[in-house]
């Protein structure tokens, strides 16, 4: 069972992190505007949840909006949202705001 399926299943339970995408919010968007929203990965759609709150980065509303409605043209612009998840996620620990 792959980790999709896990998720349907309710075998996985995302976590939520509240500081966390506040602190996310604070970022800059890939396209260099300040962030508004934090963007979810969305592997995810169709499961009847949005994905674990670690799996964000940094968007303003214009670029979130095009990753929700025309992701082949977001990633022709930013490439792999997974790269700017894992960016974001080593700013994070970086910064002190994700403790490993």
């Amino acid at each position: 069972m792959n980790f999709k399926q896990k998720l349907q299943a309710g075998y996985v339970k995302p976590f939520r992190n509240r500081p966390y995408l506040n602190w996310v919010k604070q970022q800059t968007c890939p396209c260099g505007a300040p962030a508004d929203d934090p963007s979810h990965v969305n592997h995810y759609k169709g499961t009847g949840t949005k994905a674990p709150d670690l799996f964000v980065w940094p968007s303003c509303r214009p670029c979130h909006q095009l990753y929700e409605t025309n992701r082949e043209k977001w990633h022709e612009l930013y490439g792999d949202e997974w790269e700017w998840v894992a960016l974001t996620i080593a700013q994070g620990v970086d910064e002190g705001v994700i403790e490993i």
